[in-house]
């Protein structure tokens, strides 16, 4: 008689204690369903944040070859400007020699007419006292 009532009581309290551990159970079960469900948001905000930082990648290598672009483009130009400049410094150096030399040339052939000018006159005076 005492065994079984002994029994009884164990058989309760497993029955309490089963009751108990279910609980605990669908406790913990709710508990992983909340965890599981935050780690699912948690990833979602993830792959938007990664897919918004691919978007602005992309946008900031598209300017960046837009500005090399631009880059190489003001180079060319500044070049090409160069170029042009430096021609037109050595064509107009080439012409400031050649009209310095015709100056040069003029002078002397003023000169060398004055001379003769001069000897022509010193003739003519020599000629008129005879």
């Amino acid at each position: 008689l005492e065994l079984l009532k002994t029994t009884r009581q164990v058989r309760e309290q497993l029955g309490s204690v089963k009751q108990m551990v279910q609980a605990e159970g669908y406790t913990l079960a709710a508990a992983c369903s909340n965890v599981l469900s935050t780690v699912r948001d948690n990833a979602g905000r993830q792959r938007e944040r990664q897919a918004s930082a691919v978007l602005l990648q992309q946008q900031l290598t598209h300017r960046a070859e837009a500005a090399d672009t631009d880059i190489r483009r003001v180079r060319d130009e500044a070049a090409s400007a160069a170029a042009i400049a430096s021609t037109t410094f050595t064509n107009s150096n080439g012409q400031l020699k050649d009209m310095t030399h015709r100056h040069e040339l003029v002078l002397q052939e003023t000169r060398e007419l004055h001379l003769q000018l001069k000897a022509e006159q010193a003739h003519l005076e020599t000629v008129q006292q005879h």
